[in-house]
């Protein structure tokens, strides 16, 4: 795939879901995923990218990857899902140059990623995910269907992280400010404040039960 022209690598990325339900699985997963990859690339062209994000905000496609790759798994295809496409697909959510468009459907791409753990395993999130939406936070300026797909993605990292506490330090301080973001209407000034809310009362929750634990209890 990456000796084809744009035009080839178009062709595998619009056909990966019959690629990869007809052919091997080896040779299917690692096609389309340099495929994917490819398109993904920094100097790739629009049309590519949004095709690319378009299949990987697809569930069906997105699961048919992760299946495929793992029967691939001793080809090295596996890990590509979280190490190649998922920080790709996190540089189009915290662009501050691709279009509008665009970025709604890489924050599409990035919570079907984060509603699959093999996907988006710790470390991705913790060092990958995080720090990408906390750039494209900054980078809502008054559009809110940004606003919504930012507190989609946080409101599925809040549900992943290992200790409900965390929430406090990794998601709330970034989501926060969507609350002052004047162009929300009431609807969704409501979906911020309701989300931000339950988060906090989980964090609280969480955090008095570590406190209780005996293990929390410092020598005098």
């Amino acid at each position: 795939v990456d000796a084809a022209g744009p035009q080839a690598v178009l062709a595998v990325v619009e056909h990966a879901t019959l690629l990869l339900d007809r052919a091997d699985a080896a040779w299917a997963a690692k096609r389309v995923v340099d495929a994917l990859a490819r398109a993904l690339r920094d100097d790739a062209g629009p049309r590519l990218r949004d095709a690319a994000l378009r299949q990987l905000a697809s569930s069906d496609v997105l699961d048919a990857v992760i299946a495929k790759a793992s029967i691939a798994a001793r080809n090295g295809v596996s890990s590509r899902v979280s190490t190649d496409l998922v920080p790709a697909v996190c540089r189009c959510v915290a662009s501050k140059t691709c279009a509008l468009a665009t970025r709604v459907t890489a924050h599409k791409a990035l919570a079907a990623a984060l509603d699959r753990p093999p996907a988006t395993p710790p470390e991705v999130l913790m060092r990958v995910v995080l720090p990408a939406l906390r750039d494209s936070v900054r980078l809502v300026h008054g559009q809110p269907a940004l606003a919504m797909c930012v507190l989609g993605c946080f409101d599925l990292v809040a549900k992943r992280l290992p200790e409900q506490s965390r929430i406090l330090r990794d998601v709330l301080p970034s989501l926060i400010p969507l609350l002052d973001e004047k162009a929300l209407n009431a609807r969704q000034f409501d979906m911020v404040a309701g989300r931000v809310e339950a988060m906090l009362a989980s964090a609280i929750q969480a955090r008095r039960g570590e406190l209780d634990s005996p293990s929390s209890v410092q020598p005098r």
